[in-house]
């Protein structure tokens, strides 16, 4: 998680726009000037209030999909997450020029846009002030659980192993170094040791997100516009916010990552409000497809370049798609991504409730509990991957022990949620 540039240190009160990220971006159209929706009542001119709610909780009915694809974003999230794993070259990363994170924060901006927008058209603005703040303590009181664990975890290895080394490849040392600082720069969200960057952005970006909500349902150029200078920020001025220890920034920038988030949030609100992001164009597709072709030839024959020299590389040059400042060909390439998969799956897909595909779409719709697991089993997998000699033999065992206790850990949530009972997948996807 190396940072690339010099960095300009912006304090953490000027933080602006931020907000999330979601997986269909071609289900809805026209331009950000147009999608606004001051209530429910102006969705439609004819319809009385109740008829209007109706509406809104018919267009915010879940969309399999997005369940799906969270699922899948988390993981290849653990498996980029064990270094030298054999497996992370056939994973996003290794094919295009993003990866499992702009496919998690997307979704995430998508469906809180879904989520909360609703109850924003229904009851108003303070109720959906409430549940988004509900839920962002929810994600702390996991991120701070989950970083003790962390800490724990990686503490019990090194006194069972003695290798001092995995404090410091997990930056638990800093940690030990001083507790009492570590654990403060921890509740302010500023100490993210490795595999734990991911939460803290979500938390910031919903800390905002009413407000987001609530420039969306007047008009949203009210929100995209400080989006995108707050994105240009970071590729031209270098913004970020200051992280634990000092001279650390952000591994995800906040005024970078929000841009992303609030385009999935822009159309999840636009679905919400049935109103279309892009039109359906096969010329657009084909755009799109021609551009997944080259970025992951050229993607690709740098990861077999990595693994052997004799094997060329398609340009010879570094392609510029730095995953902190999120790079604008990362952004191109999971729009394009985004497009492909939401023309090319339907919404009532019949692989979406087999038991493989429902298996992991129980993953995404208990994302927060089943992403929590998968660090807990990625730092026992980076560990055991070092202590033992094993070889691929040991590497295919530990991902395949690893995906199957994410997706039973899914199913269990399922169980838990539903009071005992394992509730099947639908007959039909409307």
């Amino acid at each position: 998680m190396s940072k690339h540039g010099q960095k300009v240190i912006i304090d953490p009160n000027i933080v602006g726009t931020v907000a999330g990220y979601g997986a269909a971006a071609t289900q809805a159209s026209g331009s950000f000037a147009h999608a606004h929706s001051p209530n429910i009542h102006a969705l439609s001119p004819r319809t009385s209030g109740a008829t209007a709610k109706d509406r809104v909780s018919s267009l915010a009915a879940r969309d399999f999909r997005l369940d799906l694809f969270r699922g899948i974003s988390l993981l290849l999230i653990f498996i980029d997450h064990i270094p030298d794993n054999f497996l992370a070259f056939f994973t996003l990363q290794s094919v295009s020029f993003s990866d499992a994170a702009e496919i998690f924060y997307f979704i995430s901006g998508y469906v809180a846009a879904m989520v909360y927008g609703k109850v924003l058209l229904q009851h108003g603005f303070f109720a959906a002030s409430l549940k988004v703040y509900k839920r962002v303590w929810t994600l702390f009181i996991a991120h701070i659980v989950l970083f003790m664990v962390f800490v724990a975890e990686v503490s019990i290895s090194v006194n069972h192993s003695g290798h001092w080394i995995y404090n410091t490849q997990l930056r638990v040392d800093d940690f030990l170094a001083e507790p009492g600082t570590a654990m403060f720069k921890a509740l302010t969200l500023q100490f993210q040791p490795v595999y734990l960057d991911i939460l803290p952005l979500y938390i910031v970006f919903l800390m905002f997100f009413p407000l987001v909500l609530k420039g969306f349902s007047r008009n949203a150029l009210l929100v995209m516009i400080p989006s995108v200078f707050s994105y240009l920020g970071v590729q031209f001025w270098n913004w970020n916010l200051p992280s634990y220890p000092e001279g650390h920034t952000w591994y995800f920038d906040p005024f970078a990552w929000q841009f992303l988030f609030l385009m999935g949030a822009y159309c999840g609100f636009t679905k919400l409000t049935g109103r279309r992001v892009l039109p359906q164009s096969r010329w657009l597709l084909g755009v799109a497809i021609g551009f997944l072709v080259v970025a992951g030839t050229i993607q690709f024959s740098a990861t077999l370049h990595g693994l052997s020299e004799a094997i060329p590389r398609v340009l010879s040059f570094v392609v510029a798609a730095d995953k902190t400042t999120l790079a604008p060909l990362r952004i191109l390439n999971f729009v394009a991504l985004a497009i492909v998969v939401a023309t090319l799956i339907p919404q009532n897909a019949r692989f979406l409730t087999n038991p493989v595909g429902w298996s992991i779409v129980r993953c995404g719709q208990h994302s927060l509990h089943v992403f929590c697991f998968s660090i807990v089993l990625a730092v026992i997998s980076q560990i055991v991957m070092q202590e033992i000699d094993g070889g691929v033999p040991l590497q295919v065992a530990v991902n395949v022990i690893g995906i199957g206790s994410m997706l039973g850990f899914g199913t269990l949530m399922s169980w838990l949620r539903h009071e005992g009972k394992l509730p099947p997948p639908p007959q039909t996807v409307s």
